[in-house]
């Protein structure tokens, strides 16, 4: 296709349609999302958006729709309260680079992102779940750390589990919280090392690749079905 999309310059480009077979331009908000809390109202995808602008995220718990996707400085929120989650069964859909991801104590359901593309979390507040009991979270995209970050599990029912590969590159990932983690694919790609703290158990699943050290504070409990060292 050949040719300039042009209007008003302080509105960004959401995505392309086929409308009838004519490539229709969906226009989105000019303003970046600080903050995207899942709503699901449109389907189960991340990227997912319609004619309208309208699109799966919500600017707060309760907020009006973000009319964008998130990007590397949106803090990103499962879910939202009102309206309740359409599914909380999702797929990235594309790569998202996001600041951090949070599950928030609202969540009573398990909750799952799916590949094949990659997650990557760009800001040290990592990963939360904050829900103390019930809510299963399951991560089967790929995730890369962007910094040095913490993911945390608070929950004590449900073992938060990642089950494709993570990759630390040169950062430090550090695991806490009074859950159970599980890490059952490839962590490493680089130098980066890994730190266990907190009262939760973390089980490493995969043949690890990263180089650095690996540190378990005076409570942490970690299993691994490959050998690495311990400082």
């Amino acid at each position: 296709m050949a040719g300039t999309v042009t209007g008003d310059a302080t509105k960004a480009i959401l995505g392309f349609l086929n409308n009838a077979n004519s490539l229709q331009v969906v226009i989105g908000s000019s303003t970046v999302p600080t903050t995207a809390f899942w709503a699901g109202s449109l389907n189960g995808n991340w990227n997912g958006f319609n004619s309208t602008a309208s699109t799966n995220w919500r600017v707060s718990a309760t907020g009006a729709d973000t009319n964008a996707l998130p990007v590397s400085t949106s803090d990103v929120t499962f879910a939202t309260t009102s309206p309740t989650p359409g599914t909380l069964a999702t797929t990235l859909g594309q790569n998202f680079t996001i600041n951090s991801l949070t599950f928030s104590s609202s969540i009573s359901s398990a909750t799952s992102i799916a590949g094949p593309a990659t997650l990557t979390i760009g800001g040290a507040a990592g990963i939360t779940n904050s829900s103390s009991a019930g809510g299963a979270i399951t991560i089967s995209a790929p995730v890369a750390l962007g910094i040095g970050q913490t993911w945390t599990n608070n929950n004590t029912t449900d073992t938060m589990i990642f089950s494709a590969a993570v990759t630390n590159g040169a950062n430090n990932l550090t695991i806490t919280g009074a859950g159970n983690i599980a890490i059952n694919a490839v962590l490493g790609n680089g130098a980066g090392s890994l730190t266990k703290s907190g009262a939760g158990t973390l089980t490493l699943g995969g043949a690890n690749t990263y180089t650095g050290s690996t540190v378990l504070n005076t409570t942490a409990q970690a299993t691994s079905s490959c050998p690495s060292s311990v400082a």
